[in-house]
């Protein structure tokens, strides 16, 4: 296959893929059916990693880099240099860790170009490399599905995993090598190593589910009352630091640096961690898959989260999970997307005026006789706001009694089917009427 033909079936690969849904599963290979053969070859394909990336960083020239070379010069732990041979890595990965970090470098000069000096660093040589990326199914990893394990390029016989029943396979076809993934495509790979052991993450690509619901819904995100959804339904997303997490760190600051004891704690600070983190994903998921099902369009406010923790709200944003929440939610297609400066909590949607409300007003009340809860209150705002923004021609003003007359016929003509992109631009902190 020439080049020419590599390049157009990948572009074709990328319009198919454009319209799937793309979810990405954790399998965890199970430890202790591994065997000593097999534990030593995972450090090492780790440790090969490491050297290859910072052997591309040391080269003169990146971008004429050969992932070819079977040895590498690195500095051991008396700062010389020695040779060492990439016995385990196999070519496609030293192909893509090449590509990978050229990719890097031309997006930090990107950003350069755009004035965003500011953003901008440098690549830095690394201690430890706790992922591999894996790029063609078949080839660089396998999944056997009948006996639920994994082949890996390079690696003697198969390791067992749990979770693979995540992804659903057609079984009336037989046989390891012919079994199909019931309208689901699988693509890369990345093995990651975690302080819990190793895990294999598979990226699939599956036709996506039609949400029949008729409801609309708009979202408010606030301190107080975290998320608040039009029709009065609110969650609480605030995951304090647990104090096991807290003990551990104290016992860390005492222990000698360099010591075996030292380096012990260390790792139990860091399981300690990852525990809270995959707490933290989970109820993520879960409120952003409950609004993706039960709701045909959603409206939220482009909120500037980085403003609120550096403000007066540091640690309850710190402490939330705001910030994964909006990221996943802007990114359904239900989803549109209102200004940042539109006033969803002074402006009363009776009457159009504009109230001053301070943050300690938890109800919104109005001269012309309207009062709600001041977060329903926006999120009904926002809502209203986003629907109106889904016209193409003209401009209507929705009220709250048309929700499910005028909204549900948009709905149905496919309106709200549309995407609104938007501009990360730095905002102020008081952009939802606090102060």
């Amino acid at each position: 296959m020439t080049n020419k033909e590599k390049f157009l079936k990948g572009q074709t690969t990328i319009k198919r893929r454009k319209f799937l849904d793309c979810k990405v599963f954790e399998l965890k290979i199970c430890s202790n059916k591994l065997n000593r053969t097999q534990k030593e070859h995972l450090n090492r394909l780790f440790l090969e990693t490491k050297w290859m990336y910072n052997s591309i960083l040391s080269s003169e020239d990146i971008f004429k880099f050969n992932h070819k070379i079977k040895s590498v010069q690195i500095l051991n732990k008396d700062k010389k240099s020695e040779k060492r041979e990439l016995k385990l890595l196999p070519a496609q990965v030293k192909q893509e860790l090449v590509k990978r970090t050229k990719t890097s470098i031309k997006s930090l000069s990107t950003k350069k170009k755009k004035g965003r000096s500011d953003q901008v660093g440098r690549l830095k040589f690394k201690s430890e490399i706790n992922s591999i990326p894996l790029t063609q199914y078949g080839i660089t990893y396998k999944l056997h599905f009948n006996t639920s394990n994994i082949k890996l390029a390079g690696l003697k016989g198969t390791l067992k995993v749990k979770g693979l029943n995540q992804i659903k396979v057609d079984k009336k076809v037989k046989g390891l090598n012919q079994i199909k993934v019931d309208k689901m495509e699988i693509a890369n790979a990345t093995l990651v190593r975690k302080p819990s052991g190793y895990y294999l993450k598979v990226t699939t690509f599956s036709i996506p589910k039609i949400n029949e619901s008729k409801e609309v819904v708009g979202i408010d995100f606030g301190i107080k009352d975290d998320l608040v959804l039009s029709n009065g339904i609110k969650f609480k997303t605030k995951l304090p630091v647990s104090k096991g997490i807290k003990l551990a760190h104290r016992r860390f600051s005492k222990k000698i640096k360099g010591s075996k004891n030292h380096w012990k704690a260390k790792i139990r600070i860091r399981k300690k961690y990852e525990k809270y983190n995959n707490v933290k994903k989970d109820a993520t998921n879960k409120i952003v898959s409950h609004i993706k099902n039960n709701y045909s369009h959603i409206g939220i406010q482009d909120e500037n989260i980085k403003g609120w923790h550096s403000g007066l709200f540091g640690k309850q944003v710190q402490q939330s999970i705001l910030g994964g929440i909006i990221a996943k939610v802007k990114k359904l297609q239900s989803t549109s997307i209102v200004d940042r400066y539109f006033p969803s909590t002074k402006l009363c949607n009776k009457c159009g005026t504009l109230n001053k409300i301070t943050l300690s007003d938890r109800v919104y009340r109005c001269d012309c006789g309207y009062s709600k809860d001041r977060d329903i209150h926006s999120g009904m705002n926002i809502l209203i706001e986003s629907l109106n923004k889904l016209i193409p021609t003209g401009r209507r003003d929705f009220k709250p009694v048309e929700f499910n007359t005028s909204a549900i016929e948009k709905l149905k003509l496919g309106l709200s089917n549309s995407f609104v992109s938007i501009n990360y631009e730095a905002g102020r902190c008081n952009s939802l009427g606090l102060f």
